[in-house]
């Protein structure tokens, strides 16, 4: 365990995305997935969203014989769209330069979480359909883009080509762009997407039906829809929605709780983005 868990920690995707090690509670199988990967997996409850807020309940009929499946609890935020400790932990644009030891050479660059995200999209890890709520595009200061600063200056010494044609626990991919050879910088975007993903955390408790009809577990997909609580007199369920907190999550955490006939779920979800232009209740 020890060892996995280092290796996850050095590896990434080629997006600079973590790696994560997970179990269940219906195998005795250890998983180990790529984020890239996850991203790209359906939502299990696309028909179905989980739902909190009592307008959203008033239901009938089939809904009403399936609320054990959707309703949630009771929630809580975990730093949920903390921008200004974004800023300052240089998640959102920040300078990484390196010394190599080894040759002397140095490099430097400016890591903005922009292109990040647009990695993402155009590798299809996040639809086009879907908006991120990452951080504010349009938000300038002084006329620059907010990720054009550098809040944070992130300086490393490492060595490389100590193994000759192996690499080393430092060294970093490389790629090409026209004639140019550059480092992959993975290990610093990889911390970014880290640090964005905690951002965005709640915990839920809900019943523990819909968990294991479909046997969920860490590294699934799902849906959930809040009340907006400033809402009275509503006519419209859909035009209610809090859009600020519902949306996709990845479902992170799962913790079962068994006592006589009754079975509880405590879940911690990371928010991917905000419901799909084409989302329908």
């Amino acid at each position: 365990m020890e060892t996995m868990s280092w290796l996850k920690d050095r590896m990434t995707t080629k997006t600079g995305s973590p790696i994560y090690i997970h179990g269940d509670l219906y195998s005795n199988e250890l998983y180990m997935s790529g984020l890239d990967k996850l991203l790209q997996e359906d939502v299990v409850n696309e028909k179905l969203p989980l739902r909190y807020g009592d307008a959203l309940m008033g239901a009938t009929g089939q809904q009403e014989l399936l609320r054990d499946f959707y309703e949630i609890n009771g929630f809580r935020e975990v730093d949920i769209e903390d921008s200004l400790a974004l800023y300052e932990e240089g998640a959102i644009g920040s300078f990484y330069s390196n010394i190599d030891a080894g040759t002397g050479q140095a490099y430097g660059t400016h890591i903005t979480v922009r292109d990040i995200l647009q990695d993402f999209y155009t590798n299809g890890l996040i639809s086009d359909a879907t908006t991120q709520s990452i951080f504010d595009q349009s938000l300038e200061i002084d006329g620059r883009p907010s990720d054009e600063y550098n809040s944070l200056h992130i300086h490393q010494v490492t060595s490389s080509g100590t193994y000759n044609q192996f690499q080393s626990y430092h060294d970093e991919a490389l790629l090409i762009e026209g004639n140019t050879l550059f480092e992959s910088r993975l290990k610093i975007k990889n911390k970014v997407i880290r640090q964005i993903l905690k951002k965005n955390t709640i915990d839920i408790e809900i019943g523990g039906d819909l968990f294991f009809e479909r046997k969920l577990g860490p590294s699934r997909k799902l849906r959930l829809l809040f009340l907006n609580p400033d809402t009275n007199n509503i006519k419209d369920a859909a035009e209610s929605l809090d859009l600020r907190k519902s949306g996709d999550y990845l479902l992170t955490n799962v913790a079962h709780t068994m006592f006589e006939e009754e079975h509880k779920v405590s879940a911690r979800l990371i928010k991917l983005g905000d419901l799909p232009s084409d989302f329908t209740l």
